[in-house]
């Protein structure tokens, strides 16, 4: 399985992760490109209620993850684990902003672990040890790390050679570049009294790649 992605999950809702079942990433699992684990924080904790969170010391509101179920949970993926430099990566608002460009190196490892973050967030302590990297994925909060991972993930997975097919495939490039995609068309040729362009149906390729450039450079409700 050397061309596998193992992505280890740390997260209070494993059952979250099942959506990642669909779609391009449902068939690189099925097609063993990608294993997802998922590892229910609740079950490092010692405590008969399986609470892995408390009160923050020094008065702020909220409850903040506890750092022995974290190092739990952490220390039992490593120890299952061959690799040596397994990136351990965190889903939070405070973050660096997840793009196309951190992608690139995630996809030369062959195994990964996501701690998603909850609540008001986690113990300084665990990030200190074991973090090596943090993520945001928006200058917004949500109500956990979870759909972060997902994002993550799904960003990942695709960007993974032979997972996506020609339908689906992208030039990386046109991502990473500061200029607008041209409008996309499909058939019917016209709906609701709307007309796929001119130049579109031209069958001339200067034309159509002179539409392409012009159309690409103004916002959408102009092309």
């Amino acid at each position: 399985m050397a061309n596998t992605l193992t992505a280890n999950i740390i997260t209070l809702f494993p059952e979250m992760f099942d959506c990642l079942s669909y779609g391009v990433t449902g068939r690189a699992i099925r097609e063993k490109k990608l294993l997802i684990r998922c590892f229910n924080l609740r079950d490092y904790s010692n405590r008969k209620n399986k609470q892995v969170d408390d009160r923050p010391y020094g008065g702020q509101c909220g409850m903040v993850l506890q750092y022995e179920p974290l190092k739990r949970a952490t220390e039992d993926i490593l120890s299952q684990s061959s690799q040596t430099d397994i990136p351990v990566i965190l889903t939070c608002p405070k973050g660096e902003l997840w793009q196309q460009q951190a992608i690139e190196q995630f996809v030369s490892h062959q195994e990964i672990i996501i701690v998603c973050g909850r609540y008001q967030g986690i113990d300084q302590r665990y990030i200190d040890r074991y973090v090596t990297q943090t993520w945001s994925i928006g200058n917004y909060v949500l109500t956990g790390g979870e759909l972060a991972g997902m994002v993550i993930l799904d960003s990942v997975t695709r960007s993974m050679s032979g997972v996506l097919g020609n339908s689906e495939s992208y030039d990386l490039g046109t991502h990473q570049s500061s200029e607008k995609e041209p409008p996309l068309y499909t058939r019917p040729y016209c709906v609701d009294g709307e007309k796929v362009p001119d130049a579109l149906m031209s069958g001339d390729p200067k034309q159509i790649e002179q539409w392409k450039n012009e159309t690409a450079r103004k916002p959408s409700s102009e092309a």
